[in-house]
């Protein structure tokens, strides 16, 4: 302690206290010579300083700088990691500290042997002799795995099969066939002859060998639509779906529409089409190649009404009791279905069919009869299709019943 009392000055003192510290941390690895497959292995210590709480501690590797740690507490165990992987080799290995007084020391040295390397590899072969990729579907009927240990101190190679990725390799062999469908985990690993176990290692085999369920709901075959536009309902079911291609040919096997889709259970899409006759394909392929199809045929698409021309009266002044004969020319794709005449005063009438001429004769038995004395009027024509399209033509025609 020092006491110090400034010049003409009476009662007045400050005190500063020093401390010397001379002597440097203890410093003590934890660990003692050995091996690992850990590329930056942890390095544990502690040091001892009865003058300083906290050190700066760094380890070495064959004399080179790897890692440290700024803020070490005195007598805790700590640990440093190197701040990359190392290399495989043998390494001297120790910790150096320096205390808050700047005393250095270090620790007594160990031998570290690092073997990390991975060194079993893995190589699937599907049924037909192709190389398989891991971790993708495929419907292989099996996969056969070879595994293979490079270093040339190999010693055992190790493995198990599991579904969730989580067993601890414990048969020995390299051959494997997985033939179980679904998802199998291959677990493995090697060690070497100085007892040193890599990683374990893990490999995905996928196989699906079932094929994606596929239905059309609606349409079924031998519909028909009034609409240019279908709807398709569809319910396809797989866990492994890749894509569902749904597609529109007509009655001579081209391609008119399609569609791809991606969705699995019930759903709907509409694709549009011109007036014909079709047939609809869907067909699922999954992410393991397996495919499935269904097709509905003969899909009548008529959205079209019929079309109606050359209305015509053969005679326009006739005799009582005489005949006069009103016909038109109706025509549609899919077929006409009902065809009436409105003649005024007899209202909608009925018509006869030839070929695309529809026809009413009016005479004297008839309902458009011709008993009367006066001047009759046909004002419309009106027609129906088989799809249920409809049209109407007014017109103006009259002719004359004479006495």
């Amino acid at each position: 302690m020092i006491n110090c009392t400034a010049n003409q000055t009476t009662n007045s003192s400050e005190t500063r206290v020093l401390t010397i510290d001379r002597t440097a941390p203890i410093v003590n690895l934890l660990n003692s010579s050995f091996s690992t497959n850990e590329a930056q292995p942890k390095i544990y210590f502690n040091f001892i300083d009865d003058l300083s709480d906290k050190a700066s501690c760094v380890l070495y590797f064959n004399n080179s700088e790897v890692g440290s740690n700024n803020s070490a507490t005195e007598n805790t165990t700590t640990f440093i990691i190197p701040n990359s992987a190392q290399n495989d080799g043998n390494y001297t290995v120790y910790v150096n500290c320096t205390d808050l007084a700047g005393n250095t020391n270090k620790s007594l040295e160990i031998n570290v042997s690092i073997d990390a390397t991975p060194i079993t590899t893995a190589t699937g072969i599907k049924e037909d002799g192709t190389n398989y990729t891991f971790g993708e579907w495929t419907n292989s009927s099996y996969i056969n795995v070879t595994l293979n240990c490079s270093a040339t101190d190999c010693n055992t190679t190790l493995y198990c099969t599991d579904a969730n990725n989580s067993c601890e390799p414990n048969l020995t062999g390299t051959q494997i066939q997985i033939s179980a469908e679904g998802i199998t985990y291959l677990r493995f690993r090697s060690n070497d002859t100085e007892g040193n176990n890599e990683s374990v290692k893990n490999k995905t085999i996928k196989i699906d060998r079932t094929k994606p369920l596929i239905q059309i709901n609606s349409p079924i075959s031998n519909s028909t639509f009034n609409s240019n536009l279908i709807e398709i309902n569809l319910t396809v079911t797989e866990d492994n779906l890749n894509y569902t291609n749904i597609s529109v040919y007509n009655s001579t096997g081209d391609l008119i529409n399609s569609t791809t889709d991606n969705r699995t259970g019930n759903y709907i899409i509409n694709l549009s089409v011109p007036d014909g006759i079709y047939n609809i394909t869907a067909i699922s392929f999954d992410l393991a190649g397996n495919k499935n199809s269904t097709t509905i045929e003969n899909i009548t698409v008529d959205a079209t009404p019929p079309e109606i021309s050359n209305w015509n009266i053969n005679n326009t002044s006739v005799p009582v009791n005489s005949s006069v004969k009103l016909n038109a020319t109706i025509t549609d794709f899919i077929g006409i279905d009902t065809v009436k005449f409105f003649i005024e005063p007899f209202g909608n009438l009925t018509v006869n069919k030839n070929g695309d001429e529809y026809f009413i004769i009016c005479n004297s038995t008839n309902p458009c009869n011709t008993m009367q004395a006066g001047v009759y009027n046909w004002t419309k024509i009106w027609a129906n299709d088989t799809s249920g399209n409809y049209v109407s033509a007014n017109i103006s025609l009259q002719f004359n019943i004479t006495n």
